[in-house]
């Protein structure tokens, strides 16, 4: 028995002993910050080009004891890891490899919640609500109600750091509702409602929060429109659609005439080169971005880019087709911004060296597309191809499960076509994650009860 005990000590101050290495390699706090929006004064002053969330709690983050980015960093750190604990810990215990896998998976996690972007955010506010959704289904009725109510609320907050990505938050929390009870008919109807109220409800409370609280409008849907235009111009190979795009260009263009030109600018990882004055444009970029006093141009903008889609819906599809790449095996997830970002004494250059170190491995899976869309597909599909075989170490999910999670999946790569392409891939790496980290519990859970 005191051997045991001891083991457990060791175990444990291991444990907490890299806990407190990694904590420290994170001081004082880095990351993109999106905007540094903490460099004005008030809300009003900021844009809404990064949601509501952004400029609030980024902005308004109180700078105390520590530095404001350090707090932040481990509140969002708290979060993941009580959701991490929520949703994998439970009656029955792990073993030694499972919990190793989990160590993995958390070492992960942390690595990426530790950044300042809006995406890191989101993913530690989305892991803490899946698992207050997986408690909140083995409690009495009176607490379950109030613990779901809470896991809504922070799932719509997590929502709000991206609001077009809320049908995918939806779609993992369907996922996560019926691996914890075997739901009915019925209920199966009606919890299919989920994704489809977090597909609008981030986006109308976004707007709401902006007009009210008067942020300054940049309107950031015009991104992904003017991308998809311009695209669909360049490489489109219906007459029709280009002749469509051309007229949406025109809205826009710096230019009388819409030029071919813009289209040694498209890069088909990166959709900024549009309208940022990269080098090569000797005069000015061919396209402008709109601004808060041009609402009329943007819905003229919207009403053109829809026209050029109901008018050549098939050829339109086909253009996207390029783009299905770059979504699956997108990577450069984890930024490293510099020693500058950390500080010059020594303190500074120690928590930097250690931070390399603890990030250079994750940095490896992430060049190696471990961390993409691809292998995960990979994972999904040879789990339903080994579910039959029994192990000593995983559970055999149902197939119905493994299949929701390639609905997932697939749903989630489809929308980064459809909307965002980016040359890192931290935009859908929280539901990369957040897909290993379902799949995983799919393959760990224990039996569950009947939602009736």
């Amino acid at each position: 028995m005191l051997s045991s005990f001891k083991e457990k000590t060791k175990r444990y101050t291991f444990f907490f002993g890299i806990l407190a290495l990694f904590l420290f390699s994170n001081f004082p706090g880095r990351g993109g910050l999106e905007g540094d929006q903490r460099n004005l004064a008030h809300l009003n002053e900021r844009s809404d080009n990064w949601g509501f969330l952004v400029p609030l709690i980024y902005g308004e983050w109180p700078d105390g004891f520590l530095p404001w980015r350090y707090s932040l960093i481990v509140f969002q750190l708290l979060c993941l890891w009580v959701g991490l604990w929520l949703i994998f810990f439970d009656s029955r215990p792990l073993n030694k490899f499972q919990f190793a896998i989990f160590l993995l998976l958390t070492w992960i996690s942390s690595a990426f919640s530790s950044q300042l972007w809006r995406d890191s955010s989101l993913f530690a506010f989305l892991v803490l609500g899946l698992g207050l959704i997986k408690v909140s289904l083995k409690r009495t009725t009176g607490l379950r109600i109030l613990l779901f109510i809470l896991a809504a609320n922070i799932l719509l907050g997590a929502a709000l750091f991206k609001p077009a990505y809320g049908f995918l938050i939806g779609l993992l929390s369907l996922w996560i509702l019926r691996q914890e009870s075997r739901v009915s008919t019925k209920k199966s109807l009606i919890l299919l409602l989920i994704p489809v109220v977090m597909t609008f409800s981030p986006y109308l409370l976004e707007k709401s929060l902006v007009n009210k609280f008067s942020l300054q409008k940049s309107y950031p849907e015009q991104q992904p429109i003017i991308f998809d235009l311009a695209t669909n111009y360049c490489w489109g190979s219906d007459s029709n659609l280009i002749e469509d795009a051309r007229i949406g260009l025109s809205v826009i263009s710096n230019n009388r005439e819409v030029s071919r030109d813009l289209c040694s600018a498209i890069i088909p990882s990166y959709w900024d080169t549009l309208h940022s004055p990269p080098a090569n444009w000797k005069i000015d970029t061919p396209l402008f971005r709109l601004t808060s006093s041009q609402e009329v141009k943007l819905d003229s903008l919207k009403q053109a880019w829809l026209t050029m889609i109901l008018n050549s819906p098939f050829d339109w599809i086909q253009t996207k087709v390029v783009f299905i790449g770059p979504a699956l095996f997108s990577s450069n997830s984890f930024v490293d911004s510099g020693q500058a970002s950390f500080g010059t004494d020594l303190s500074a250059k120690s928590s930097y060296i250690l931070w390399k170190l603890f990030n250079y491995p994750i940095v490896l899976l992430d060049k190696t597309r471990v961390l993409s869309f691809a292998f995960l597909l990979i994972v999904l599909v040879l789990c339903l191809v080994l579910q039959r075989r029994d192990t000593t170490c995983l559970r055999t999910p149902k197939i119905s499960d493994l299949c929701f999670g390639l609905v997932v999946t697939v749903s989630s790569v489809s929308l980064n076509v459809l909307t965002f392409v980016a040359s890192n891939g931290r935009y859908m790496m929280p539901f990369i994650l957040a897909s290993f980290i379902l799949l995983l519990r799919s393959l760990f859970r224990t039996p569950v009860p009947t939602m009736q």
